[in-house]
């Protein structure tokens, strides 16, 4: 296959992508863009306008991380990536999204003019996205050996959210997590596609 993926260094869904393809032993081009630009790829090949997109063999073209990585797996199985079954894998990536969305939600509301940020919703934000850590960090709290999609997800999630510090995450707070992102950054795949800088590892 002639792979395409179009996006940029610090977006975790873009990044998630970039994992699966180097775990799956994929070689691609990795073309830098983004939707806020003019003549912008991305706002003429997802009509949401969002990254990441890949092209197949310059005819086919997909959107959304969750949608590219099944298709990739459908067309290269690996039983490594698929740590949990069914509807479990389902909800815990939902989980990891959602911190994600929240978090964008997050850098939205603090861009805002000063003096017109919502400190309340700041406060339910930062309360959705601590309780979907605490989700997160109590799935970790059974040993889990195989990496996996969600692991991907994971780690691409908490690195964003360590990158543009929208609040404290304090690492005591959520152990289990922390000791599995550790641990993943031994994958050469989640080492060099880390957005940030070694003082966050």
């Amino acid at each position: 296959m002639n792979i395409k993926l179009i996006g940029n260094k610090t977006s975790p869904f873009v990044r998630k992508v970039e994992i699966v393809l180097q775990e799956l032993g994929l070689s691609y081009d990795f073309l830098l863009d983004s939707p806020w630009e003019p003549n912008s790829q991305v706002v003429k090949l997802n009509p949401i306008g969002k990254i990441p997109v890949i092209v197949i063999n310059e005819e086919i073209a997909l959107f959304d991380s969750s949608v590219i990585t099944d298709f990739l797996l459908e067309k290269i199985p690996s039983d490594s990536l698929r740590g949990l079954e069914g509807i479990n894998e389902k909800l815990f990536i939902r989980v990891v999204h959602d911190t994600l969305d929240t978090a964008v939600l997050c850098s939205w509301e603090l861009k805002r003019a000063e003096g017109k940020i919502d400190s309340g919703v700041l406060e339910k934000y930062k309360k959705r996205i601590s309780s979907c850590l605490q989700y997160i960090d109590g799935f970790y709290s059974v040993e889990k050996a195989q990496f996996s999609i969600s692991d991907i997800a994971m780690v691409c999630c908490i690195d964003y959210l360590l990158l543009r510090q929208f609040f404290y995450i304090v690492e005591d707070d959520y152990p289990n997590l922390f000791n599995r992102r550790k641990n993943l950054y031994e994958r050469e795949s989640v080492k060099i596609t880390s957005p940030i800088s070694l003082d966050f590892k």
